[in-house]
């Protein structure tokens, strides 16, 4: 019998989709742990790796409880110990798939989930792949269904290419979003409705003050000028270059 409180040290766990649940989750892989269990993990860090990634941590024993009669509520479930968590770094899931958070979702839990092919070792550079794949296929004849999945594949490399970082200004994002992941907004250089593409070379992260003085700003196109040259030196370098994956 597992009493509660009891901590179980640098425990093996793994990201996975629970059809019942649009977010995320963490099970424990601890032989001595259920692995229908619930696993309280950072967010952050179970959107930033793809599914299927293994952490090592220290997990605690928890219980909720009724507070009218403290009788209990629900079966037991796990916390992870953030200070704890461990990314296994030569355990790599066979396939890329990314939780990306829902723009339409005003809870913040709602995802859907891109596969993103085949990882190489090199999270970001998978990511890269892909998205140039979708931004060199042809935009005529595909459904909204698909625009949607294709610009998704887009949004989620220049999010991870900037790592919480302006690409406009080098600033750190002003703030974390309630999913856990640094606020930056995707900017296209070269507006959509103007026949600017949506690629990976057309498109940025930027801070919100940024994007207002860029869409307001009286110098607002000489900043995206800036940032234009910006997107083509960070792209330019990653061609010749093996970008390397995001840490954290």
């Amino acid at each position: 019998m597992i009493v509660v409180g009891t901590t179980f040290e640098d425990a093996l766990v793994e990201t996975f989709v629970d059809p019942d649940v649009s977010r995320l989750r963490v099970r424990p892989l601890h032989e001595e742990l259920p692995s229908d269990w619930r696993v309280e993990f950072p967010t952050t860090l179970r959107v930033k790796n793809p599914i299927g990634t293994r952490f090592r941590c220290n997990l605690l024993v928890c219980q909720k409880r009724n507070k009218d009669d403290d009788s209990v509520r629900g079966q037991p479930y796990l916390r992870a110990d953030k200070s704890s968590i461990v990314r296994i770094e030569d355990y790599t899931p066979e396939r890329a798939i990314h939780a990306i958070l829902n723009s339409s979702s005003i809870s913040e839990r709602s995802y859907s989930y891109i596969d993103l092919g085949e990882l190489t070792g090199n999270d970001l550079e998978s990511i890269r792949q892909s998205a140039l794949k979708v931004s060199s296929e042809s935009h005529v004849t595909e459904s909204e269904t698909n625009r949607y999945s294709r610009s998704d594949r887009v949004k989620a490399y220049v999010r991870f290419r900037a790592n919480g970082i302006c690409e406009c200004c080098d600033e750190i994002a002003p703030f974390i979003s309630r999913n856990g992941e640094p606020y930056l907004e995707v900017h296209h250089i070269n507006d959509l409705s103007k026949g600017g593409e949506d690629s990976i070379f057309n498109t940025a992260a930027i801070c919100p003050n940024c994007h207002s003085e860029i869409t307001h700003g009286v110098e607002g196109s000489l900043r995206n000028e800036s940032l234009r040259s910006r997107i083509k030196k960070k792209e330019s370098n990653a061609d010749r270059t093996s970008i390397k994956p995001l840490t954290g």
